[in-house]
């Protein structure tokens, strides 16, 4: 019983699990799983089932480093914050991109997409373009 005390107690000096946490309820937030005001929730839940989670892993293998747990939650906390920030880019580039030429901004907003269709198609059909002349 000492031990699982000891083990309870050590659960909260652990960064790693800390961030892994708070950074797994963002990206949460981030998908509309988690709404407002539900992260303090979320979190408690979360923070019950790693502790639930570790005192198993614990009882399962005794020999089990909970310090080296917490850097891997750590590592995976880390890496899940450039996966979003990547994501986050791609959608807000995208979405900027759209809003811009949506707005006919020179330079910022433009978009040559169609020009390079017509110039493609021009290049595929060049009797098209004469036949359109003559008329």
């Amino acid at each position: 019983m000492e031990e699982i005390y000891n083990l309870v107690l050590s659960f909260g000096t652990l960064a790693g699990f800390a961030a892994f946490v708070a950074v797994l309820i963002n990206v949460l937030k981030t998908f509309g799983v988690v709404k407002d005001g539900q992260a303090p929730k979320w979190s408690a839940i979360l923070n019950l089932v790693g502790l639930v989670g570790l005192t198993v892993a614990k009882i399962v293998w005794p020999d089990l480093g909970i310090n080296h747990v917490d850097a891997v939650a750590g590592m995976v906390a880390g890496i899940l914050v450039v996966v979003l920030g990547y994501v986050m880019q791609i959608v807000v580039s995208s979405k900027t991109h759209t809003a811009l030429s949506e707005a006919h901004i020179p330079l910022i907003g433009k978009s040559f997409s169609t020009e390079i269709f017509l110039n493609n198609l021009r290049e595929i059909n060049p009797d098209d373009e004469a036949s359109a002349s003559e008329n």
